[in-house]
């Protein structure tokens, strides 16, 4: 599985991990999202890496845009 979007945030001042944030977009709520983000972000946790120093991880944070109501 794939997230619709990854960003990578840097913060000013260097002091904190770089962020790498999940997006999803949803036309329709969906339950299982919640599962399905955790599943994403665990991915992007062990998988991505934002230098090549050992032990360095992404903090990961999640983000669910719900396309839904009237227009």
């Amino acid at each position: 599985r794939t997230g619709d979007t990854v960003a990578r945030l840097d913060l000013p001042g260097g002091t904190v991990p770089p962020l790498a944030v999940a997006v999803e977009f949803q036309a329709e709520p969906d339950p299982l999202m919640f599962g399905r983000l955790l599943g994403y972000i665990s991915q992007i946790w062990m998988q991505l890496k934002p230098d090549p120093e050992r032990g360095s991880r992404f903090q990961v944070v999640s983000v669910v845009l719900n396309l839904t109501g009237n227009q």
